[in-house]
């Protein structure tokens, strides 16, 4: 059985950029042309695993592109940046997913977040 990272050997190569978005791969993490991308190793549960996985799926039997794990994961990153997210008295994970729902549900009156183009 091919292990969770089969797809991506360095977890960082997707194969297609969302159109309107910037290509994540080594060289670009969505702040600049020419920024250098981190490698971060995540540990997540099977579950976990298997959601990136069908969003990823999803958007290629509905547009034709694939998202990978890592692209998903840097997208969660700069929406949470976006919603101007700090640790501050977090102790737990839970406290921080309490947060990340407060913040959304709260942000903009209630509207959604909008993508910039």
């Amino acid at each position: 059985m091919p292990s969770h990272g089969a797809h991506e050997p360095d977890g960082l190569a997707p194969q297609h950029a969302l159109p309107g978005s910037p290509m994540l791969n080594h060289r670009s993490s969505g702040s600049g042309p020419n920024t250098k991308a981190h490698r971060v190793i995540a540990s997540l549960n099977r579950e976990q695993v298997d959601f990136l996985d069908k969003i990823g799926k999803d958007a290629l039997f509905s547009s034709g592109i694939k998202l990978s794990r890592t692209q998903i994961l840097a997208v969660v990153v700069n929406v949470l940046k976006r919603l101007r997210l700090s640790g501050e008295g977090i102790r737990t994970p839970e406290q921080l997913e309490q947060r990340i729902v407060d913040t959304m549900l709260n942000s903009r009156g209630g509207r959604s977040l909008c993508v910039k183009r």
